[in-house]
């Protein structure tokens, strides 16, 4: 039972990693990416699912005003949508 939770943490872990070196590579150098989870996404983000994260991206971006959005896994492993834009310091 163990084992499983510690591979669950572990293939969500990297996963997060992949998205955020994902993103990385298209920004500015410099640039500091703002997040937040949305106010308007409801249920479950999956990151395995293109339909969950094509509806996270828009709503993040038509509904809330930020230059993307997409699914993620908080600490407390809950699925959320996520919405990012550039910080402006």
């Amino acid at each position: 039972m163990a084992s499983s939770s510690v591979r669950l943490v572990a293939i969500a872990s990297l996963l997060v990693m992949l998205f955020m070196a994902s993103g990385m590579g298209t920004m500015a150098a410099g640039t500091r990416m703002c997040t937040s989870q949305s106010e308007h996404y409801r249920g479950n983000c999956l990151l395995i699912n293109q339909n969950s994260r094509n509806n996270c991206n828009r709503i993040c971006r038509d509904t809330e005003g930020f230059t993307s959005g997409d699914c993620t896994i908080t600490a407390q492993a809950r699925r959320i949508c996520s919405c990012f834009m550039p910080c402006h310091c």
